[in-house]
C-alpha cells in the first residue's frame, strides 16, 4: 500500500520521468519544466496545518525531504492539485504559504470543519468549488488574480470573507448558499456579477448596486432576503431572475438609463409598486409573475409589448396602458383577480393574445374618446379575453 512507504525521508517514485517524490506525509509531483511542484496527495491531514513551501530533493540519490539534506536542491511548491484535501473532516485550520500560485478544483471540498483558511501568497488563482461544502467555513483571507464557479457553494457560516487581489468578476454561483449578508466584502476590482453568485445566500437588507458593475448576470440575487434594491444611473439591462423569489424585497428602485427588464427578473418577490422608468423598451415575460402584493405599476412610454405571464397573479386593481402599447401576449394578466380597469391610451386597440385574461371577472377597459367602436369591434369579437359569448369585456369611452 502507497501510504506505507511514506516517512519524513522518502524517495522519488520508481517512474521513468522521475515526476513524483515523496516528502514527509505528503506526495508532490514536479512540473512539466521540473522546476516546481505541486501538492498532490496528503497521507494524514491534521486540524492546523501550514502546508509546505518547499521540498528538497537529490535527483542522484532520487530521495526527498521537507528539510535541508546533503546536496538536495530546494524545490517551490506553487500548486495544491485537485481533490487533495477533499473531505477531510479532521481539518480545521489552513495557512498557505507565499509560494503557492494555484489551487486546483474541489482541492478542499467538503471539509466539513475547516474553520480559518489563511493564504499568504498574492494574486493566486483558485479554481471551481474549491471550498464548496465547507460548512464550518467562517475566516477566509486571500488575495486572488481569479475564483472559480462555487467556490464558497454551501458554506453556510462565511458571513465576511477578506478577499483582495486583481478580481475583475465573481463567477457563477461562487456565493451561492453561503452566510454572506452583504457584498461590501468585494474588491473595488469587481466589475462583473456571473449567474447565480450569491443565489439562496443569507443576503439581507438594503442592496445599492455600485455603479462600476458593468454585468450582473442571470439570478445573481435570486432567493435572498433582500428589502430594498437601488440600482444606479448606468445600468441598462437587469437580467433574467436577477432578483426572483426574493420574498422580502419590497421597494425598488430603477434608473432612468435603463432599457431592459429580462423575463422572471422580480417574479415571486414581495414588490408592493413599481415604477418603470419611460427609458424601458424591453419588459420581459414573466418580470413580475406571481408578485402577489404588487398592486402599482407605471409603465413605459416606450413600451411597444407586453410579453406573457408579465403580471401573473398580481393584486394589481387598474394599470394605465401607454400609447405605445401595440401588443398583449398570452396570459399577461392571467389570475389577476383584482383587476377591475384598464385605460388604454392608443387610439389603436391594442392586439391582444385570447388568453390575455383568464380566471376572472373581465375588468372594465376605457379606451380614448370617439374610439369606443374600434376597441369593441377587436375585443367582442375574439381579442382580449377571445371570448365573443357572454361575459365579454366592457369597453367605455370617456363622456
Amino acid at each position: 500500500m502507497l501510504l506505507a512507504v511514506f516517512s519524513a525521508s522518502a524517495s522519488a517514485t520508481n517512474s521513468e520521468d522521475d515526476e513524483t517524490v515523496s516528502a514527509g506525509t505528503f506526495l508532490f509531483r514536479f512540473n512539466r519544466d521540473k522546476t516546481a511542484l505541486s501538492l498532490w496527495y496528503c497521507e494524514r491531514a491534521e486540524a492546523t496545518m501550514t502546508l509546505p513551501d518547499k521540498v528538497y530533493y537529490d535527483s542522484k540519490t532520487k530521495t526527498a525531504d521537507l528539510k535541508p539534506f546533503g546536496k538536495a536542491k530546494a524545490y517551490a511548491v506553487e500548486q495544491v492539485a485537485e481533490r487533495t484535501f477533499r473531505g477531510k473532516t479532521e481539518i480545521q485550520s489552513i495557512t498557505l504559504p507565499a509560494s503557492y500560485r494555484n489551487v486546483e478544483s474541489t482541492a478542499f471540498m467538503n471539509c466539513t470543519n475547516l474553520k480559518t483558511f489563511v493564504s499568504l501568497g498574492k494574486d493566486v488563482i483558485y479554481e471551481k468549488s474549491v471550498f464548496a461544502g465547507c460548512k464550518s467555513l467562517e475566516n477566509v483571507t486571500i488575495n486572488a488574480e481569479s475564483i472559480g464557479a462555487h467556490i464558497f457553494n454551501g458554506c453556510e457560516r462565511l458571513v465576511n470573507p477578506h478577499i483582495t487581489g486583481k478580481l475583475d468578476h465573481i463567477p457563477d454561483a461562487a456565493f451561492e448558499e453561503s452566510g454572506i449578508k452583504n457584498i461590501n466584502f468585494l474588491p473595488k476590482s469587481i466589475t462583473a456579477i456571473w449567474a447565480s453568485a450569491f443565489s439562496k445566500s443569507k443576503l439581507e437588507g438594503d442592496l445599492v448596486l455600485p455603479t462600476r458593475f458593468s454585468i450582473i448576470e442571470n439570478g445573481a440575487f435570486s432567493l435572498t432576503n433582500i428589502r430594498s434594491v437601488t440600482i444606479p444611473e448606468g445600468y441598462t439591462e437587469l437580467r433574467g431572475g436577477l432578483f426572483a423569489g426574493c420574498k422580502s424585497l419590497t421597494k425598488v428602485s430603477l434608473p432612468k438609463s435603463l432599457k431592459c427588464i429580462s423575463g422572471m427578473a422580480f417574479s415571486n418577490t414581495g414588490i408592493k409598486q413599481i415604477y418603470i422608468p419611460n427609458s424601458v423598451t424591453d419588459l420581459g415575460p414573466s418580470a413580475f409573475y406571481n408578485c402577489f402584493n404588487l398592486d402599482s405599476v407605471h409603465l413605459s412610454n416606450s413600451l411597444e409589448k407586453l410579453e406573457g405571464a408579465t403580471f401573473h397573479n398580481t393584486a394589481l386593481k387598474h394599470i394605465y396602458l401607454p400609447a405605445s402599447i401595440k401588443q398583449i401576449e398570452r396570459n399577461c394578466f392571467e389570475l389577476c383577480r383584482q383587476l377591475t380597469d384598464i385605460y388604454c391610451f392608443s387610439a389603436t386597440p391594442p392586439e391582444a393574445h385570447e388568453y390575455t385574461f383568464t380566471d376572472y371577472d373581465k375588468p372594465t377597459i376605457h379606451v380614448p374618446a370617439g374610439k369606443l367602436t374600434a376597441y369593441n369591434l377587436l375585443y367582442h369579437s375574439g381579442g382580449i379575453g377571445g371570448r365573443q359569448q357572454g361575459g365579454a369585456h366592457r369597453c367605455q369611452s370617456p363622456h
